[in-house]
């Protein structure tokens, strides 16, 4: 998910517009995207984030986003990876 992720940002760096997110049930694996591409939007904005803030907000309007424990942990753990990965390149 998150090279995935990695490709959009890289794609929207040179292409302006809306980016439109499918999957086969619409809601399980295009609920973890747009939950994930707005948790790291919010982060590089504030440098924090409420994950179930933002999650609860995508859920008014799409009740069916990210409704199980292992989809929030696996927010958490891409977050992470994020994290880590920006460290390891600050210090190069």
């Amino acid at each position: 998910m998150m090279t995935l992720m990695q490709r959009v940002i890289d794609q929207r760096k040179h292409h302006t517009g809306p980016v439109t997110v499918v999957c086969s049930n619409g809601a399980t694996k295009s609920g973890l995207f747009v939950a994930l591409s707005l948790i790291l939007e919010k982060m590089k904005i504030d440098d924090q984030v409420d994950v179930f803030q933002v999650i609860r907000t995508i859920q008014l309007r799409r009740p069916e986003f990210v409704t199980n424990f292992d989809q929030y942990e696996y927010c958490y753990k891409c977050i992470k990876d994020f994290l880590e990965g920006q460290s390891v390149y600050a210090n190069l």
